[in-house]
């Protein structure tokens, strides 16, 4: 199994994390998990399998009912949440723009965690904010027609390059990308990652991405978690995401626990737990 890096490097720890719905519904079973710095980490997975969830928690739109995680060293409590959310971004799979504003506005949004309310509600953003959100409008490839155009007036395509500019505009520790590209057609979908990837190691920024495009996710990824049923099943390089391997992630855990050290399966242990209960032959 892949490393995920040393102790010093290590941005977002997730320790035996558990998240259960008020309809019974059990998200996220037991996991465990650490990302380092600067890595570009895919989590693939089924429908249902936690993925949403699990970046939910890092933006605090949802807590843990068990376990916790630490981000950047710190153990996240609702006292410092608030400082958290403010070096965490989120791209939306529906854009999640204001359609009826500019452009500009809606990359300045971004920087709402760091600015008062009555400046936010005035839109009174100092001159060297909107001067930033314009050099990333032109960093996500629109021109400078498009700078005051209203976001609805976009193509998908460009509406979520509006969305990755917003998402960069505080210059965020840890990106979080909850299937970006789940609306958008194969070459545009290549497109729009290959600009989050960039744009994630200019500025050193973490990246997790959940997608259901499994070519997407071994075209891009440093780094590949697979999730079913609420746990992490598999978690290692690209080079291990074999078909055997996608078969269990999609197709069925081998076994409802992980491994007796509580880590996930290696490639090699995942195969040979499914060869073991009949699952592949």
């Amino acid at each position: 199994m892949r490393a995920a890096g040393t102790e010093v490097n290590i941005l977002v720890r997730f320790e035996a994390v558990s998240k259960q719905y008020p309809d019974g519904t059990q998200a996220l079973k037991n996991v465990s998990l650490s990302v380092p710095k600067g890595e570009f980490c895919v989590v693939l997975g089924p429908s249902g399998a936690g993925k949403s969830t699990l970046l939910r928690l890092l933006n605090g739109l949802t807590v843990p009912s068990a376990g916790q995680f630490y981000f950047a060293g710190e153990k996240v409590t609702r006292r410092n949440l608030r400082s958290v959310q403010k070096r965490v971004a989120m791209i939306h799979q529906s854009f999640d723009l204001v359609p009826r504003l500019p452009v500009i506005s809606n990359v300045l949004s971004g920087m709402l965690p760091a600015i008062s309310t009555p400046r936010a509600l005035l839109r009174a953003f100092p001159a060297e904010m909107q001067q930033k959100a314009c050099r990333l409008i032109d960093r996500v490839g629109l021109g400078e027609e498009h700078v005051y155009r209203r976001a609805g007036e976009l193509s998908g395509g460009q509406q979520q390059r509006v969305g990755i500019a917003r998402a960069f505009i505080n210059d965020p520790l840890v990106v979080l990308a909850d299937e970006p590209v789940a609306s958008l057609d194969p070459k545009i979908s290549r497109s729009i990652l290959s600009l989050l990837k960039e744009a994630s190691r200019e500025q050193g920024a973490t990246v997790l991405c959940s997608l259901h495009q499994i070519d997407l996710g071994r075209e891009f990824a440093d780094r590949v978690i697979g999730m079913h049923g609420g746990r992490v099943v598999f978690d290692g390089g690209v080079e291990e995401l074999t078909d055997e391997v996608l078969s269990v992630i999609y197709d069925g855990s081998p076994t409802e626990t992980e491994v007796p050290s509580g880590r996930p399966y290696s490639a090699r242990e995942l195969i040979l737990a499914a060869c073991n209960e009949g699952i592949l032959t």
